[in-house]
């Protein structure tokens, strides 16, 4: 049987690239690689499961930590949702009511409101609010004819289930914010 002609080697034949060795001689083809592309749920990955022979998949050290990573990172995020959904609210009261004063403020003044008519209009406004304020927290500082000055001192109570603390407010209503 004759030898087969196979082409001369050259400079940029690499042995590994194709079905000849550098000498000339035909070698057997290796078995197709195989990957598999895995989308873990903070990466995408490679990995490499071995060749057709069947043998097992081999995965590093990694690929638990992408979601570990991502629940710790949800249960933050979790946390500082639920924060929010209990702490915001008592300021938003707070800023309103501090907002209502301030606009109610020159009726008070060129009315001549009585201390007791305006007592009970902030109370309304408080319950409005949801504001745990009774009327002893409402303080007439001032109410005559050149400037009403008018304080509600309360404290709101937070409990976030993991932690609980009291939020202390003090909106104030003076001739100086009629000013601004």
């Amino acid at each position: 049987m004759p030898a087969p002609n196979y082409p001369r080697q050259n400079r940029n034949f690499l042995p590994s690239a194709g079905l000849l060795t550098g000498n000339g001689i035909p070698r057997m083809p290796r078995p197709p690689f195989r990957a598999v592309l895995a989308l873990n749920s903070m990466s995408l990955s490679l990995i490499y499961c071995g060749n057709s022979a069947g043998s097992v998949a081999q995965r590093t050290s990694q690929q638990g930590g992408a979601r570990i990573r991502l629940i710790i990172f949800l249960v933050i995020v979790g946390l500082m949702g639920w924060s929010a959904y209990k702490v915001v609210p008592p300021y938003m009261a707070n800023y309103q009511l501090e907002d209502w004063m301030r606009t109610q403020a020159p009726y008070w003044l060129v009315n001549h409101t009585t201390d007791e008519v305006l007592v009970d209009n902030i109370l309304k406004e408080i319950d409005a609010r949801g504001i745990p304020a009774t009327k002893d927290n409402v303080k007439i500082l001032a109410n005559n004819s050149r400037d009403v000055k008018v304080s509600v001192d309360y404290t709101v109570h937070i409990d976030l289930s993991f932690y609980q603390f009291d939020l202390h407010f003090n909106p104030v209503m003076d001739n100086q914010s009629l000013i601004q």
